[in-house]
């Protein structure tokens, strides 16, 4: 499985990727478009972005291939990249964090409630699910296990 963690500059996506990975039961690998941007260089034109946005799906498409849950936190401004992202990957799970800011000449397609599984609020600590999550019961569970530990 992948859980793509997407948003603004500075809304937490690193932040919620590490405490979802340390409540996991199991294998999980963080992939930070930050940190991975450090090692494999690209820059922030849109081939630039693309181009990383899609190199660290491939890594997550490997890892989930492997047995791992892989948990992704990067920007991916445009909706066309995440749905591309996600086509790679058997099972996935896209939560959209509100907030953060956008850098100057950014265009940032927020996820609608079609695209966005989980969409996740700091200031109140709240959980919005997709009607499609909202029918998963043990989705609900993990949420709300998930929003209590949290803070």
């Amino acid at each position: 499985m992948v859980i793509w963690i997407t948003g603004k500059a500075n809304a937490g996506k690193t932040t919620l990727a590490y405490k979802i990975h340390k409540l996991l039961p199991t294998s999980s690998i963080i992939l930070d478009g930050d940190e991975i941007r450090e090692i494999i260089k690209s820059d922030f034109t849109d081939e630039g972005r693309r181009n990383n946005i899609m190199t660290i799906a491939k890594l997550a498409a490997l890892s989930e291939k492997q047995g791992l849950i892989a948990i992704v936190a990067l920007i991916s401004p445009k909706k066309e990249w995440r749905d591309e992202a996600r086509f790679l990957f058997k099972e996935s799970c896209l939560i959209y964090i509100e907030g953060g800011k956008l850098w100057k000449d950014t265009i940032y397609e927020q996820p609608d409630i079609e695209e966005a599984d989980i969409t996740y609020s700091w200031g109140s600590n709240t959980f919005t699910l997709s009607d499609e999550y909202r029918s998963k019961e043990h989705v609900i569970d993990s949420i709300r296990h998930l929003r209590d530990k949290i803070n």
